[in-house]
């Protein structure tokens, strides 16, 4: 279990957003991001990185700078019920078809991106055969420039089928958020 630090700011914003009592609001914050969610970064007055980090049952917002939990809020409420069935049925049904759409599209992208990777992975395995099998120092040097560049390669595209997937899921709940 990791242990991070609670600023006053924190605490403070804890207790007044948040209503924990001023006793408990400290304890409650690091049992909090035990469970949290890394969301991203964000830069504080400074100019330093701080990282975001949500709790999604309790509905609560962290921004911690290294261990330190600077300061809390409630997140955003979703859509309700109530603001999705002001919408009309025609215009539900056109975000869901375009939402499929797009989903059948980004899928068919991640299909080939995983076939990409594979065969990167492929290439990067003959690659480490061949550096084995290598005697010669010039042979062994061009094969490990060879190597580096494909794992630089294959870094990239690993990178982008996750970014894929991340879209997938979030245009699929956006999607959902309207069936």
């Amino acid at each position: 279990m990791k242990q991070y630090r609670v600023s006053k700011h924190a605490e403070d914003r804890a207790v007044k957003r948040l209503g924990y009592e001023r006793s408990n609001a400290k304890n409650n914050l690091q049992q909090l991001m035990q469970t949290a969610v890394h969301v991203g970064t964000v830069q504080n007055k400074q100019g330093k990185s701080c990282e975001v980090r949500d709790h999604i049952k309790s509905r609560t917002r962290m921004i911690l700078d290294g261990d330190l939990i600077v300061t809390v809020y409630a997140m955003p409420e979703p859509l309700t019920s109530n603001q999705t069935k002001a919408l009309p049925e025609e215009l539900k049904d056109a975000i869901k078809r375009k939402s499929n759409t797009i989903i059948k599209n980004k899928n068919r992208s991640l299909r080939a991106l995983k076939i990409a990777i594979a065969e990167k992975n492929l290439e990067i395995a003959h690659l480490k055969v061949n550096l084995a099998k290598a005697k010669a120092p010039k042979t062994i040097d061009a094969i490990n420039e060879k190597l580096s560049a494909g794992e630089v390669e294959y870094d990239a595209l690993k990178l982008r089928e996750e970014k894929l997937e991340t879209d997938i899921k979030s245009i699929s709940k956006f999607g959902d958020l309207y069936v």
